[in-house]
């Protein structure tokens, strides 16, 4: 919900004019409305059907120590980096939102297959947990989802279908509804900026999703703008070797009294191998004044894929 949030707080701007009302009070998510009728069938732990991917966490993810939180060894080459982009057979995945004490996890699997110059991501999420409950359905999963990303990492178009719901007939998410949005763009959260060449350190590679989907419904020039995710140099994570970036950055907006700033800070190691996120860790902030009251909130998002050794 925050990029839903930053969207709708920057909606209107075209006109230059900073929406005047606050979206954001306390970064409230929604409910999601994944209540199934009764599963005696599907009495899995997530941990069982994902045992490579880490528990939810009780608290946001840091992002104060090292580069951006990754405190693993990094080296800096002095040559360009080079890595490739390949399709990924299967992979598991996590997306975690945490903002103002709510919070929520997606779990699946995935894979990607090429369209054209395009990349298609097939997703399945079969585990959903907040902090009220855990729902799990594996065959059929609980969400089934399509997203279709450039070479640079800009995602096209995303479809989602409920087949858990559609099996049990519950009802599920309507297309407009806010449980709908956050779940398409907690899956975009999975893609991130790439390069279409090699990169050296220091090179920027383009802005984080979450802050992408904030800004793409407005033309309001900036007053300022350092955001960037750059390249940090190289690094060994989870037995592969991975290029690392840092999130990092401010940008601002400023309308007669209205004032806006966002920033970010935090990490993403890509795979060298198929070009992938294996994790992103990404903090998003806003502080300013919309209409004389002044905000000060903060989102983090953390996503990770992990690679089956079949695409090793």
């Amino acid at each position: 919900m925050l990029a839903l949030g930053l969207a709708a707080a920057l909606a209107g701007c075209a006109e230059g004019e900073l929406r005047r009302y606050n979206p954001l009070a306390d970064f409230a998510l929604p409910k999601l409305n994944f209540d199934l009728p009764e599963m005696p069938r599907l009495t899995y732990a997530a941990s069982d059907l994902l045992p490579d991917l880490a528990v939810r966490p009780a608290t946001p993810p840091d992002v104060e120590g090292g580069i951006g939180g990754f405190a693993g060894a990094i080296d800096e080459p002095d040559g360009p980096l080079l890595w490739q982009t390949s399709l990924v057979a299967d992979f598991r995945l996590s997306v975690h939102v945490f903002a103002s004490q709510r919070d929520y996890l997606l779990q699946g699997r995935g894979s990607t297959v090429a369209v054209g110059p395009d990349l298609l991501w097939d997703l399945q999420v079969v585990s959903f947990e907040d902090r009220q409950r855990r729902l799990v359905a594996l065959r059929p999963p609980l969400v089934q989802a399509r997203m279709t990303a450039t070479p640079e990492g800009t995602v096209r178009g995303l479809t989602i279908d409920f087949p858990a719901h559609r099996e049990r007939r519950a009802a599920a998410p309507e297309r407009d509804s806010a449980e709908y949005r956050a779940l398409a763009e907690g899956l975009r959260y999975l893609v991130q900026p790439l390069p279409l060449a090699a990169v050296k350190v220091g090179d920027s590679l383009g802005r984080p999703q979450a802050l992408e989907l904030a800004l793409a419904s407005t033309s309001l020039a900036p007053q300022d703008d350092t955001i960037a995710t750059r390249v940090a140099g190289r690094a060994r994570y989870q037995g592969r070797e991975a290029i690392v970036a840092r999130h990092e950055g401010a940008i601002s907006f400023r309308q007669n009294d209205d004032r806006l700033r966002f920033s970010i800070a935090g990490h993403v190691l890509y795979d060298r191998q198929s070009g992938l996120p294996l994790v992103s860790v990404l903090r998003l902030s806003r502080e300013g004044v919309l209409n004389g009251q002044p905000i000060n909130d903060r989102a983090h998002i953390q996503t990770q894929i992990v690679l089956t050794d079949s695409n090793s």
